[in-house]
């Protein structure tokens, strides 16, 4: 899924949405650079992976970290954020306990999918 995709299926899903396509783009990569750091540099390769920038002057092609099936975390995550904003908590509780429970199947399939990087074991 890509930048616009995602901001696309929240339009589409959440009609009368009124947060600009650049504070979409923003919430976008702050989650994308939250998976970076926490799941990513975690495994062995995270270190090849650039830390996601996305600018919403560049036309929104860049493609998010988390693939199918997992790629849903995105949209979870815009709708606790517009709901958060919104100030409709009782949303925001429904939505964000979504997004918790597909970021941690992302992040246990990852685990699952790629090896931690090396390190010595430390026996106190």
């Amino acid at each position: 899924m890509t930048v616009n995709e995602a901001i696309a299926r929240v339009d589409a899903l959440r009609p009368g949405n009124v947060y600009s396509h650049a504070e979409l783009t923003k919430w976008l990569e702050e989650l994308d650079a939250q998976i970076w750091r926490e799941i990513v540099l975690t495994h062995e390769g995270g270190d090849d992976i650039p830390e996601p920038r996305y600018d919403p002057a560049s036309g929104g092609d860049e493609v998010l970290l988390a693939g199918t099936p997992h790629d849903r975390i995105y949209l979870s995550f815009l709708f606790a954020q517009i709901d958060r904003m919104n100030g409709e908590i009782d949303r925001y509780n429904n939505s964000v306990s979504t997004f918790n429970a597909e970021y941690a199947a992302f992040r246990n399939s990852y685990n699952a999918e790629h090896a931690p990087k090396g390190g010595r074991l430390r026996f106190f």
